[in-house]
């Protein structure tokens, strides 16, 4: 019986093999992460057309130059780079001379800063108010002199919306800072001064996010069935209704001098806040305002309001950004790792197997 090894050119050829597929997996992800690396890039266009290079060519303010897109400052004067153009100086008809200084290429333009939100003018309508819950809260602003009656019932009145306007505070950061500024000269009293300030500052440094509110006003006027007299009523009705879960809301509301002269004579519906001002300044806190949970801040007063003048400052905890993703280089390099991992494993067992591999036969 004859044996015969069988194994050992297959086993040098896995090698080899493994060898070379672990070089081509690590460097694959190098190859394709390699851009990341590079020195940037920068397109000057002081000429026409522009030029393309690296920024560390440029050159410092007293080196030669032919051009101003050489130059760090912007400027060749003379052959000479410099951060500012020459001044001239022409004689002017006086007798004295009047130095003038060109100016740059590039224009700064800045920005201006976005408007407040306008007054928003009451929509004439005409609806008949019959449920006995909103008739009850109407009437809370009336005096029963104003319908020449000692005691107001509501089975004794009739109520008719209107007029109705709508509006939404904005939440872009500026316009959202300039409302604070505006609202803040209204504040007279330390604690409504505090407050607005602290909420302007949370804004500003990004631990606090504007939240959108809802602003509906509507008007009633209220008749008395028997002395046949009227009286109007305006409701203003601020509603949160978020999208997701938000976190210390906080809203103050700054009542304008043509709605209430005096927070006595405001009537608060549903929530109600905390006085900041006499004048009148108010504030609702909220820990927290799940998702779709509605919150009601109305009030109203004993007047026909012609506009809805939106004064809301409504903002809430900002919501920190997710980490970043890992970059695509040690993505590829874990997965490169794995694989070699997996490859050599697999050719071990097959050279263990190969080795071991052995074949007997008979001669006859």
């Amino acid at each position: 019986m004859v044996t015969q090894v069988n194994g050992g050119k297959e086993v040098n050829d896995y090698k080899i093999h493994t060898a070379f597929l672990a070089v081509f997996i690590l460097l694959v992800p190098i190859v394709i992460a390699a851009p990341q690396g590079e020195s940037s890039i920068t397109i000057s266009s002081g000429d026409t057309g522009g030029t393309i290079g690296s920024t560390s060519a440029l050159k410092s303010d007293g080196a030669s130059c032919s051009a101003a897109n050489e130059c760090t400052g912007g400027f060749c004067n003379s052959g000479v780079c410099a951060s500012s153009a020459p001044s001239t100086t022409t004689p002017s008809s006086s007798g004295t001379s009047t130095t003038t200084t060109p100016s740059s290429d590039t224009t700064t333009t800045t920005p201006t800063p976005e408007p407040a939100p306008t007054p928003i003018p009451v929509t004439p309508v005409k609806e008949t108010v019959t449920k006995i819950t909103t008739v009850q809260e109407i009437i809370r602003s009336i005096r029963p002199s104003d319908l020449g009656v000692t005691e107001i019932k509501p089975e004794n009145v009739e109520v008719t919306k209107t007029g109705v306007a709508e509006t939404s505070t904005p939440t872009q950061v500026p316009i959202v800072k300039n409302i604070i500024e505006k609202v803040l000269t209204s504040a007279t009293e330390a604690q409504a001064q505090q407050v607005l300030s602290g909420i302007k500052q949370s804004v500003s440094s990004g631990s606090s996010a504007p939240v959108s509110v809802r602003a509906t006003l509507e008007v009633f006027e209220v008749k008395e069935k028997t002395t046949g007299q009227t009286s109007h009523v305006s409701r203003v009705s601020l509603m949160i209704k978020p999208d997701k879960d938000l976190k210390n809301v906080n809203i103050v509301e700054v009542i304008p001098k043509s709605v209430a002269a005096s927070i006595s004579e405001v009537i608060f519906l549903g929530e109600q806040p905390k006085v900041l001002q006499a004048d009148p300044i108010v504030q609702w806190e909220f820990s927290e305002v799940k998702k779709d949970e509605t919150k009601d801040l109305s009030y109203q007063v004993n007047k026909k309001l012609d506009v809805l003048e939106s004064n809301t400052v409504a903002v809430s905890e900002a919501v920190i950004a997710a980490p970043e993703a890992p970059s695509l280089i040690y993505i590829y390099i874990i997965i490169g790792i794995a694989a070699v991992a997996v490859v050599v494993y697999v050719l071990y067992k097959r050279k263990v197997g190969l080795g071991n591999f052995r074949f007997s036969y008979k001669r006859g």
